[in-house]
């Protein structure tokens, strides 16, 4: 163990690290004992100074899953590895809290909620690598003494809160609304329950469940901007962009420098067609949250629509290289414009690294499905087609494309199939002319 911490520093800046480092790691595993696990735990491994070493130590002690072994005084594998997780920045440290929240999503020790706590919990203004440390602990139980009846179940409204947020964590809404309830009839003013539960509304496809608690929110607390911006969000999610904009106003002038505000009322903006404003708010959120990736995203839609090309597919590409905002939506607005700027490989790409993020986005499949048949490669077009319709079965325009590519292979028979198929689903105004091609295939 010891020549590997030496050899880890030496090969940190060679080639391909992370594969030697799993190597080391396969070597040590054939020598686990609970001397290793403590070594690896104490000031020569875990708390060196060199990056490489302690990644090496904290990587081996998320696959050796000894969660028993204790240092003197320090504790077991998952106590040091949460409170080096709680120490640490994770901005500045990005790869040691990626390797700290892998190795405890490994372990997958129930503790980790207990001793990590608050640190779990999501928020906006949070830097990427703390947010994407939250999303892979979300797989990690949640104990069994904190539920009800259990040693550590909650009794008071505060600890009914964290419970929920845990929760949350968990995509566990229906159990943070739960126990949400019980805050909110303790405390009805608590602004954080309401806007909490209102997510959970949202997450449930209950709007008007969710503005209800958020006018609470607001009404219970003037003088705070969260209810307002959470409102304003949903108002925004319901294409309401007038009254999203006034109610985000009004978390700005509670709160001026938050770059989420800012940003939220430049998206209202670009929906409202006021673009030179939009475009403001977007460059002042960056200058405030220089990794907002959807800014980035949003400013790239406004140079798109000004004939800006270059420039558009410059911030797209900015976008991406953040990677801290919605990827699957980045890229395929990046695609959309490589199709629009003539760059066929380019947009084929970037709709099939859509496909890989999100699986069932069926403007991907349609796109690259033309894409593929304007190339001449029928049999892949024809693939993402059947993918648009497997689906979504009431989606017309694949349908659509279908039939069209299949009249054109002389399928007569397959393409009027698919163009009924077609027809039942479209829209009144252009079932008609799914209706003539039917017709002209007939005749």
């Amino acid at each position: 163990a010891r020549a590997l911490r030496e050899e880890a520093v030496d090969r940190a800046g060679k080639w391909r690290p992370d594969e030697w480092r799993r190597i080391s790691i396969d070597r040590l595993l054939r020598r686990k004992s609970p001397a290793l696990v403590r070594l690896l735990l104490g000031p020569e491994f875990l708390g060196a100074t060199e990056e490489p070493i302690r990644l090496l130590a904290i990587e081996a002690l998320g696959r050796f899953g000894d969660t028993r072994t204790e240092t003197e005084g320090s504790g077991d594998a998952v106590e040091i590895l949460c409170e080096e997780l709680r120490r640490i920045d994770p901005e500045e440290s990005p790869k040691l809290t990626a390797s700290l929240a892998e190795a405890l999503a490994t372990l997958a020790d129930p503790r980790t909620f207990e001793i990590l706590g608050d640190w779990l919990v999501d928020r906006e203004d949070f830097g990427p690598s703390r947010r994407r440390a939250i999303g892979r602990l979300a797989s990690v139980p949640i104990p069994s003494s904190m539920e009800d009846g259990g040693p550590n179940a909650p009794r008071e409204p505060g600890e009914f809160l964290r419970r929920a947020n845990l929760f949350v964590a968990q995509n566990l809404w229906e159990r943070a609304c739960g126990d949400l309830d019980r805050v909110i009839e303790a405390e009805p003013s608590n602004v954080t329950a309401l806007v909490l539960r209102a997510r959970a509304w949202v997450e449930r496809k209950d709007e008007t469940a969710a503005l209800r608690d958020l006018d609470r929110a607001v009404e219970a607390d003037p003088a705070s901007p969260q209810g307002y911006y959470e409102r304003a969000k949903l108002r925004n999610r319901l294409h309401h962009w007038s009254a999203s904009e006034a109610d985000v106003e009004r978390a700005i002038a509670l709160e001026p420098s938050n770059a989420h505000y800012i940003f939220l009322r430049g998206q209202n903006r670009f929906e409202l067609k006021r673009y030179a404003d939009a475009l403001a708010d977007c460059q002042e959120a960056l200058r405030l949250r220089p990794e907002l990736a959807n800014a980035h995203t949003q400013i790239a839609r406004i140079l798109w629509g000004a004939g800006q090309l270059d420039r558009a597919l410059d911030e797209f590409t900015q976008a991406i290289t953040l990677g801290t905002g919605d990827e699957s939506e980045i890229y395929l607005y990046r695609a959309l414009l490589h199709k629009a700027m003539n760059h066929p490989d380019q947009a084929v790409g970037d709709f099939t690294r859509v496909i890989e993020i999100n699986g069932s986005r069926i403007s991907a499949f349609l796109q690259r499905g033309q894409l593929h048949e304007q190339a001449g490669r029928v049999d892949a077009a024809l693939a993402d087609y059947e993918s648009c319709t497997r689906i979504r079965p009431d989606f017309w325009q694949g349908w659509y494309a279908m039939g069209g590519l299949l009249a054109g292979l002389g399928r007569r028979e397959d393409a009027i199939l698919a163009l009924e198929r077609a027809a039942e689903a479209a829209t009144e105004k252009d079932r008609p002319a799914i209706r003539a091609a039917i017709e002209g295939l007939r005749q």
